[in-house]
């Protein structure tokens, strides 16, 4: 009994961050130099996440580079991007 109170009270935290944030990411810190954005996988993918940053980046006139990710004990992920320089073609 107490696996399934646990299994359902994990589930209920997971979908809630989905209701707290409103969207399946949230943004926790944007600079010109660097974005943050904390996912569920559960409900996004880091080719969605690294729209979002692209998009940051982008009213920079930069690009989004992944720099590194982190995932914590609720298996929400935090990823780390960098604003670069576009290169001149």
């Amino acid at each position: 009994m107490s696996k399934v109170a646990v299994i359902l009270g994990l589930v209920f935290v997971l979908s809630g961050c989905v209701v707290v944030w409103g969207r399946a990411y949230e943004i926790e810190a944007e600079t010109s130099e660097w974005i943050t954005i904390k996912y569920d996988s559960n409900f996004t993918s880091l080719a969605d996440v690294q729209q979002v940053a692209q998009a940051s980046c982008d009213t920079h006139d930069k690009h989004a580079v992944f720099r590194d990710q982190s995932i914590n004990i609720l298996h929400l992920t935090t990823v780390d991007f960098d604003c670069v320089v576009k290169q001149q073609s």
